[in-house]
């Protein structure tokens, strides 16, 4: 007996996860003997399915009256399928050989585009670094001494200005040194 799977046919998303999968075949008309099949016998079909790469299981409980099923429900994921042909005579049943498997991959689905898309840049705040005045020749020279938390609270009544930059006495405590210098003033920018 010989049987020619035609097609898998998908029929459309069943739901937001699954789809909807019709098989079709056509009939075969005679035996693997090249015999017609006989007008007493009763033709049926069976399907079998699963994941590519695994063997199939059958997944009609009994033959089917028809070479058609639609499988519905099936999960994304590439599955194949495969069909065979049973001839009953006389309450005798032969099955035939299972068609070359036919797979098809079901896409999952899509998901919507996210919205509500925002941008925040953050700064992280880092130290403020803390400068000593010293005497040069003929000028004084801010020199970098150490760092001071940001947020360091400043004394405004006591300030430094460099070019567009204001520059407050900062408490002496909370300086992280560098250097071996720790002059008993230090400067830095407010925050």
């Amino acid at each position: 007996m010989r049987l020619v799977f035609l097609a898998i046919l998908m029929s459309g998303v069943m739901s937001a996860q699954a789809a909807n999968v019709t098989l079709s075949c056509t009939a075969p008309t005679k035996n693997t003997d090249s015999s017609p099949i006989s007008p007493l016998a009763t033709l049926g079909f069976n399907f079998y399915g699963g994941p590519q790469g695994q063997p199939l299981q059958l997944i009609t409980p009994t033959p089917l009256a028809s070479c058609t099923s639609i499988r519905t429900a099936v999960n994304p994921g590439t599955i194949c399928y495969a069909a065979t042909a049973v001839e009953t005579i006389n309450g005798v049943s032969a099955e035939s050989a299972q068609t070359v498997p036919v797979c098809t991959m079901v896409a999952p689905p899509t998901p919507v585009t996210p919205s509500n898309l925002q941008l925040t840049v953050s700064v992280p705040v880092a130290a403020n670094t803390a400068y000593i005045l010293e005497k040069a020749a003929d000028r004084l020279v801010m020199l970098p001494a150490g760092t001071v938390p940001a947020g360091t609270a400043c004394d405004a009544g006591q300030s430094v200005s460099q070019g567009a930059n204001t520059f407050n006495v900062v408490p002496h405590a909370v300086i992280t040194w560098t250097g071996s210098v720790r002059s008993l003033t230090a400067f830095a920018m407010c925050s």
